[in-house]
C-alpha cells in the first residue's frame, strides 16, 4: 500500500491495482514461475512509463523516462533475437526500470523487470549491450540456476555470451568479436592486477566469499570457455541447438558446472571426442583462460594502432596527431583505444594533458569513457584532475566504475589522505 500518486514494481506480472477510500494505491502481484530468493524485487517511485514493443517497455522518473525511451528503443529486437538463440521467453512482459546515480550496478536482471543504471543514459544507444546481458539472464541465471555462488559463471559467463550473441544478431559477427575482444582485454588487465595465481581468478570458486571475489572473470573467462566450446562442435548452429535443449532440460532446476559439463559430454559425445577437452585446466586452473579464440580485429585494430602510436611520440618530433582521430571511432571503440592507453608503461603526464586538451576528453560525459579516461589521469599522476575525479566516483554509486577509481587512488601515496577523508564523507550516499 502506497501514496496514490506513486507507482508500485515488482519482479512479477501485475493482477490488479485499486485506490483505497482514504487516497491509498493497493497493487497486486503474481510470480508463477519459481525463482531463486535473491531475484525477488520491489520497487516504489514516482514513475512513468513509455512502451517500447509488444512486450518491451521502461520505467523511470519523469525527467528521464524519455532519453530512457529513446536510449533502449531496440529493447523488443533484442527480446526477438534471444528468444533465437535461447528459445521462447516464457516470463510475459519485459520491463526495464531506470534507478538512481546510487545504484551500485549496471543492472540486476530480476524476472520482467530488469533494473538499469542511469549511467547507461548516454544519448548514442552505446550502453544497449547492458540490456542484452540482463536480458539473457531471463534464460541463464533465471530459467536455470547456479546452486551456489561457486558456480556464479554459469550465469554470468552464459549472460556474456548470450548477449554478444544477441549483439551479433543485431549488427554483426565483427560487433561480436570486438566485444569479445575488449573483454579480454580487461580481463587481462584484471588478472594481472590480482595475481596470476590467485585462487580467485578460477572459473569455479570453492567455499570463497562473495563479497571478496568480484570480478570480470566469471564473465570474461566464462564467456571465454562457451566461445571456445562453440568453435570446438562446430560453430554457431550447432552450439545454439545445444544450447536451447540445454536450457530446457534444466528449467526451473539450480545446477552445478559438474550438470553443465555432463550434459555437453553427453550431447557430443557422437560429434567430438569430449575427453579431449582440459576441463581441470579451464575450469580449476587460476590465471588467463586456457586458450584465447582468434577474434576479428577489424574494429579493434585501428584503437590499438592509435593507442601504440601515442606510446612511441618522442616529445621532441612532430605531432602525428589531429582532433579527427577520435571522430572517425565509435564510442565504443574510443573506449577500447583508452583501454589499450592504460597497458602503456611509457606513457607520460605531458602526452595524457595533450591528448586530453587536442581530443576534449573532458567534454565526454559518457560514463564508460569517462571512468577510463579518470583512470589514466590517476596512472600518470595528474594531481589537478584530483577533484574531477573525486566528483565522477561521488556523483556515481556503480561499483564497476568506483573500485578500480578508489583502489588506484589509494595507491597514489600523495593523495591518500584526501581520498578517505572524501571516502568517509560521501559513504553513507552510496547504494541510498
Amino acid at each position: 500500500m502506497v501514496p496514490s500518486e506513486l507507482t508500485v514494481l515488482m519482479s512479477a506480472k501485475r493482477e490488479a491495482t485499486c485506490v483505497t477510500d482514504d487516497g491509498k494505491k493497493i497493487s497486486n502481484f503474481k510470480q508463477s514461475i519459481p525463482i531463486p530468493a535473491y531475484l525477488i524485487a520491489i520497487a516504489v517511485g514516482a514513475l512513468e512509463r513509455r512502451q517500447l514493443g509488444f512486450r518491451t517497455s521502461v520505467w523511470a522518473e519523469a525527467e528521464v523516462v524519455d532519453k530512457a525511451a529513446y536510449e533502449f528503443a531496440d529493447t523488443e529486437e533484442m527480446l526477438i533475437a534471444a528468444e533465437q538463440i535461447c528459445g521462447p521467453y516464457i516470463w510475459g512482459d519485459y520491463e526495464l526500470l531506470i534507478l538512481p546515480p546510487s545504484f551500485p550496478y549496471g543492472g540486476m536482471e530480476n524476472p520482467c523487470l530488469t533494473f538499469l543504471s542511469p549511467t547507461l543514459l548516454v544519448g548514442d544507444r552505446s550502453l544497449c549491450n547492458s540490456v542484452a546481458h540482463e536480458l539473457a539472464h531471463s534464460w541463464t541465471g533465471n530459467l536455470v540456476t547456479p546452486c551456489s555462488f561457486e558456480h556464479f559463471w554459469l550465469s554470468e559467463g552464459f549472460a556474456t555470451f548470450i548477449e554478444r550473441k544477441i549483439l551479433g544478431r543485431m549488427k554483426g559477427e565483427t560487433v561480436r568479436h570486438f566485444c569479445a575482444l575488449t573483454g579480454i582485454h580487461e580481463l587481462e588487465r584484471e588478472i594481472n592486477s590480482m595475481g596470476n595465481g590467485n585462487n580467485l581468478t578460477k572459473l569455479v570458486l570453492h567455499l570463497v566469499n562473495p563479497d571478496k571475489a568480484i570480478s570480470l572473470v566469471p564473465y570474461e573467462k566464462g564467456h571465454t570457455l562457451l566461445f571456445y566450446l562453440e568453435e570446438l562442435v562446430g560453430g554457431r548452429v550447432e552450439f545454439e541447438n545445444f544450447l536451447r535443449k540445454f536450457l530446457q532440460h534444466f528449467k526451473y532446476m539450480s545446477i552445478s558446472t559438474e550438470d553443465f559439463k555432463e550434459y555437453f559430454n553427453y550431447y557430443f559425445e557422437n560429434v567430438i571426442n569430449t575427453e579431449d577437452i582440459n576441463w581441470s585446466g579451464w575450469l580449476d586452473k587460476p590465471g588467463m583462460p586456457l586458450a584465447v579464440p582468434v577474434y576479428t580485429t577489424l574494429l579493434d585494430k585501428p584503437c590499438a594502432d592509435l593507442a601504440a602510436q601515442w606510446g612511441n611520440w618522442n616529445l621532441e618530433d612532430t605531432c602525428p596527431f589531429i582532433e579527427n582521430d577520435l571522430n572517425i571511432m565509435s564510442f565504443s571503440q574510443i573506449q577500447a583505444f583508452l583501454i589499450h592507453l592504460l597497458d602503456l608503461v611509457d606513457l607520460c603526464l605531458t602526452k595524457v594533458k595533450f591528448m586530453g586538451k587536442l581530443y576534449f576528453i573532458d567534454s565526454f560525459q559518457h560514463s564508460e569513457i569517462r571512468s577510463r579516461w579518470l583512470l589514466l589521469c590517476i596512472k600518470v599522476r595528474w594531481i589537478e584532475k584530483i577533484n574531477d575525479i573525486l566528483h565522477f566516483v561521488n556523483e556515481h554509486g556503480r561499483l564497476k566504475f568506483i573500485l578500480p577509481i578508489y583502489r588506484k587512488l589509494y595507491e597514489w601515496i600523495e593523495v591518500r589522505d584526501k581520498v578517505l577523508a572524501n571516502f568517509s564523507e560521501f559513504r553513507h550516499t552510496m547504494m541510498q
